[in-house]
């Protein structure tokens, strides 16, 4: 369990973690979600910040895709995305994949910066 000062500070540091990702994709630095994880779980302790990790990163991966369809561009884009990646009937299955792709790229960071925590501070 986790205190409320450490879950604020772990809130905190999700939604800069989500601005900073979506940031990065926008000037097209798409792999930002995974140095982003490293040092949130590399700087805040506990599991809840390798769960932030993956959610913002996952979030943040998202927010174009909602941008796109709130602005009714996300259909096309969709079909082409899916058509590239094989499925050309399937375009929630591309966005799904896309979300996951930010998931796990902001989970495999944050798995190494809670590794690496633990190598600097070994558990008493």
């Amino acid at each position: 369990m986790i205190g409320r000062q450490s879950a604020g500070l772990v809130a905190a540091a999700g939604v800069l973690m989500v601005a900073v990702i979506w940031a990065g994709l926008q000037i097209g630095v798409w792999w930002l979600a995974l140095p982003a994880g490293f040092l949130l779980t590399l700087l805040v302790a506990g599991a809840p910040s390798l769960h932030t990790a993956w959610l913002a990163a996952a979030a943040a991966w998202a927010l174009p895709l909602v941008l796109l369809t709130a602005g009714g561009d996300a259909g096309r884009s969709s079909v082409v995305l899916s058509g590239i990646l094989g499925f050309p009937s399937l375009p929630l299955l591309a966005a799904l994949l896309t979300v996951v792709f930010g998931a796990l790229l902001g989970l495999a960071g944050g798995w190494l910066g809670a590794a690496v925590r633990r190598v600097l501070r070994p558990a008493r």
